[in-house]
């Protein structure tokens, strides 16, 4: 199981069966639950604000904001018409 502390620069994402969604950072769910707790722990507390049903459609945990690591591919790749294109074969 994830523990909240390994991921807090991250958010989760939650879906709902009605079609609410959130994106919620980690920080809130370390702040109400401690570090300690899993991520499942939080999905099964976890309340709809619009409908109030405690079942989720989805659940993801997304990184959110500037990421030299996840970043480094797309300095390098263009789309074009024909598809997709790096640097080594782009004419300018």
């Amino acid at each position: 199981m994830t523990k909240l502390s390994a991921i807090r620069n991250n958010h989760l994402s939650l879906t709902c069966w009605c079609g609410h969604h959130a994106l919620v950072p980690i920080e809130a769910f370390i702040k109400a639950f401690g570090g300690d707790a899993s991520v499942h722990q939080v999905v099964k507390q976890a309340r709809c604000t619009w409908c109030q049903c405690k079942i989720l459609a989805r659940v993801q945990i997304v990184f959110v904001g500037k990421s030299d690591f996840a970043m480094r591919g797309a300095d390098n790749t263009h789309i074009e018409s024909g598809g997709i294109k790096t640097d080594k074969n782009r004419e300018d």
